[in-house]
């Protein structure tokens, strides 16, 4: 090898290993954004899930959120190319290179207690806020039967002390209308935030509006059984919105939300126990009263249970030696589950930095 080529080939050495030494942290950017995306998502639907079958049990919901992560990364490397040319023709080269890389990512943890646990978890959701995710195009009747306790005094499903309570027949009819004209474009939600001086916050108000000139005559019929279930002016297709457990006057629709724990007790109920957990005591039986779905409002979710983990899931978790799923294929049990996520973000409107957790993942 002539001492040319050699000077070629060493050149071309060093190029490969300095373009290695190109900068490596904005290549990490996509990569890290989805991949931490995911994993936190994932965590937070197996925890919800988990915290839901605990319900099941008796267990008291517990949540660790993730405040903050940090990912720091270490890339070094050297490299060495030297050749030696001798007068009896035996050419040598030698090369080397060291690389050295690591990652580090810190995860800060904090667990909802406190002001954060009664904010998030016991506080109903607001009225205004629930009418504003219908304004944005959610189907109503999802929203009202997952998110709402009752409207005038008219109940939705409810747990009492192990009898599952089919909800009233006037609710059942309230939401099929109010969902009839949101899919003919026929249904107005104005929703009005004004600013409180006093305690610095917002103060939303609202209203619907029904444009019956927007459908046929049997909607308009049902509208009017509608207004004399819920005690409502006949004369008006406009009612002010407040939250509120019974009925307040006849322009008024008191709506009664749920908090995300009353939810979840809820969702707690659809859990399919086993018989021997029933036997032994460790959950109670839930109880159908009356047996007949009048209503026609199916249950919110159905949690499926077994010993062995699911092939196919939505989201899994295990408790108690047990594996307990959502399945894939179940879109309504899906669309609940992620109309509860919705409402644990909405309740998560941060706080002071209070007790963390820092754990180090490597």
């Amino acid at each position: 090898m002539k001492i040319g080529k050699i000077n070629v080939f060493l050149m071309i050495l060093i190029s490969v290993i300095m373009c290695g030494c190109a900068s490596y942290g904005p290549n990490r950017i996509s990569a890290d954004r989805f991949d931490y995306n995911a994993a936190i998502a994932n965590s937070q639907k197996v925890q919800i899930l988990l915290n839901i079958v605990r319900l099941r049990y008796m267990d008291w919901p517990m949540f660790l959120n993730i405040e903050q992560v940090v990912s720091q990364y270490t890339f070094e490397q050297t490299g060495t190319a030297k050749a030696q040319v001798r007068l009896s023709n035996y050419n040598q080269l030698e090369a080397g290179w060291i690389g050295k890389y690591s990652e580090r990512p810190v995860v800060m943890y904090k667990p909802m207690k406190g002001a954060d646990y009664m904010r998030s978890m016991l506080t109903p959701i607001s009225a205004g806020a629930m009418l504003g995710l219908v304004y944005t195009g959610w189907p109503s009747d999802q929203m009202f039967k997952t998110m709402v306790h009752s409207v005038n005094g008219h109940r939705n499903t409810q747990i009492e002390e192990g009898l599952q309570l089919q909800p009233d027949l006037s609710f059942a009819h309230f939401i099929s209308v109010l969902r009839e004209y949101q899919r003919r474009d026929a249904l107005e939600i104005r929703v009005t935030s004004n600013a409180v001086k006093s305690t610095r916050k917002e103060k939303i108000s609202a209203q619907i509006v029904f444009h019956s000139d927007k459908v046929n005559a049997s909607l308009k019929d049902d509208l009017d059984v509608v207004k004399k279930l819920m005690n409502l002016n006949l004369a008006t297709n406009k009612y002010s919105v407040i939250w509120g457990a019974g009925s307040f006057d006849e322009n008024t629709i008191a709506i009664e939300t749920r908090s995300v724990l009353q939810l979840m007790v809820e969702l707690a109920a659809t859990v399919k126990v086993s018989p021997e957990d029933i036997a032994e005591g460790c959950v109670t039986k839930i109880r159908p009263r009356p047996k007949e779905n009048l209503s026609g409002i199916k249950p919110l979710m159905e949690i499926l249970s077994g010993k062995e983990p699911p092939k196919d899931a939505f989201v899994s978790c295990k408790y108690r030696d047990k594996w307990f799923w959502i399945e894939d294929t179940s879109l309504d049990s899906k669309k609940t589950f992620s109309y509860l996520t919705l409402l644990l973000t909405l309740g998560d409107t941060g706080g002071d930095a209070g007790a963390q957790m820092v754990i180090t993942t490597n």
